[in-house]
């Protein structure tokens, strides 16, 4: 299943930042609950404040 990512394009994040931010995304924030890691949740966090 694909998932959309958090950050889009239209948030005021350079595209260097925005492609880095989409990667870890996608390989630590799990479908739905907590991350198993800090590392998960800083990116989530960061992707919220975009």
């Amino acid at each position: 299943m694909h998932r959309n990512r958090m950050i889009s394009e239209e948030k005021p994040m350079n595209k260097a930042l925005m492609d880095r931010v989409n990667t870890r995304f996608e390989e630590l924030v799990p479908l739905e609950g907590k991350a198993d890691s800090l590392a998960g949740e800083i990116v989530r966090a960061i992707s919220r404040i975009g």
